[in-house]
């Protein structure tokens, strides 16, 4: 994943663009969600947090618990964000908002799409 990052941001000045999702172990009260995050100009993966019932006991809460701690970590890399494309996930568009005002909150594909049908 180092090796990903670095190669996802070349110019350390330059902020990333990325798409973050979220995999539960079941479908109902997961006890383990995998919360990845990929760069856009690669498509590999940067980061990756594993959200278990011990963090939260609350599955819904898992991705925006891994994506803060994504955020985090690429904070203490001196990584910024740029865009941030996601599922329609209210909770993650809030805390990008709130929290980290210069980057863009994004749908990703697949929820762009779904819009346009209706």
């Amino acid at each position: 994943m180092d090796n990903a990052l670095t190669m996802e941001s070349c110019d350390k000045t330059e902020p990333i663009d990325i798409l973050t999702d979220a995999r539960h172990g079941t479908r109902k009260n997961a006890r383990q969600t995998d919360v990845i995050c990929i760069g856009n100009k690669t498509k590999k993966v940067v980061s990756y947090k594993v959200i278990t019932c011990d963090d939260d006991r609350v599955a819904q809460r898992h991705e925006t618990i891994g994506t803060k701690r994504i955020y985090e970590e690429l904070e203490s890399k001196n990584v910024h964000i740029r865009k941030h494309a996601h599922d329609n996930n209210a909770s993650i568009m809030k805390y990008v908002r709130e929290n980290h005002t210069q980057t863009i909150n994004q749908l990703d594909n697949w929820h762009t799409l779904k819009q346009l049908e209706r």
